[in-house]
């Protein structure tokens, strides 16, 4: 489902926290985000959100995904944060509600769950790689502009440079996200067909051997290896140096990437700049695209919105 475009200027955005709590300073900044580049929030009297580790009860987080997308006033939905507590919602979620009423939909990490159940169910596109809350450098306030609201074909990813595992030049559906969220899913109605498509995968704060683990029951238990493409993004503060290891007792990121997805005749690349990271890529979940790992291009071969 490819939304129509608008212009930035003064549409309204709806902020909602499915997930993790949130507090006032999240709060704040989103607003100053959002109203720094020219969007307007729907609703400025937001509160903070606090149920044990989540943003209010399961009913009240699915109520606001409910209400906000059947609000006409509102252009587009940012999730203020992620978390937990996503797929929570997933089984009581009204996707005719999300397929008839088709707005803008950005988040990212505990998100994932989100955009995943949403594009298998309801065809939607999402945009993956930020929250409200983010850090909204030049670069990713030029993408938020490009993609969501000035989108093209032929649009060419403003990524940074990749390592390549396995070149190649390949195409089909953007589709992917936090790993942690994707090996949840496995099992479940609402995890992304990998099969043809290009898959994106990023993490933070895990340790290597439990993304190994997480990395090898996703080759096991669905169709990665069908994949047109596998990109690898940052995966943040999960070097065995961050968890008082050493590469003695502990592969890398880099190493657990090498020796498990080397096997595969298919282009896969690493080290992208997308996930917890300040200059983050935004991906449009569900756009045909093409990789081209030597020329390292990622080319929309359709336009995010019309």
């Amino acid at each position: 489902m490819i939304l129509k475009s608008k212009h930035i200027q003064n549409k309204k955005v709806g902020l909602i926290a499915p997930s993790g709590i949130v507090r006032q300073a999240k709060i704040d900044k989103t607003l100053q985000n959002i109203h720094s580049i020219g969007l307007s929030s729907f609703d400025d009297e937001i509160q903070e959100k606090i149920f044990g580790h989540f943003a209010g009860t399961d009913n009240q987080r699915l109520n606001d995904v409910h209400r906000f997308w059947t609000n006409e006033q509102i252009d587009a939905i940012f999730c203020i944060r992620g978390g937990s507590g996503a797929t929570r919602l997933l089984n009581n979620i009204n996707y005719k509600i999300i397929k008839n009423n088709p707005k803008i939909f950005v988040g990212f990490s505990d998100i994932t769950a989100l955009q995943s159940a949403f594009f298998v169910k309801t065809g939607l596109v999402s945009f993956h790689g930020i929250v409200g809350a983010s850090e909204f450098t030049e670069y990713v306030i030029e993408q938020i502009k490009s993609l969501m609201f000035q989108s093209s074909d032929n649009y060419i990813l403003p990524h940074k440079s990749f390592n390549t595992l396995k070149h190649g030049k390949t195409q089909g559906r953007i589709v992917g996200g936090n790993l942690s969220l994707l090996t949840s899913l496995i099992g479940t109605e609402y995890l992304y067909k990998f099969e043809n498509n290009i898959v994106f995968i990023e993490e933070i704060a895990e340790p290597p051997y439990k993304i190994d683990r997480m990395l090898n029951h996703l080759l096991m238990a669905t169709d990665l290896k069908k994949a047109a493409a596998i990109v690898f993004g940052k995966f943040n503060k999960c070097e065995p140096q961050d968890f008082d290891m050493t590469l003695y007792d502990s592969f890398s990121i880099e190493q657990i990437i090498q020796r498990d997805f080397s096997f595969l005749q298919i282009p896969v690349v690493y080290d992208l700049n997308f996930g917890h990271i300040k200059d983050a890529l935004i991906f449009p979940i569900g756009i045909n695209a093409q990789l081209d790992t030597l020329n390292q291009k990622i080319t929309l071969l359709e336009s995010a919105t019309l």
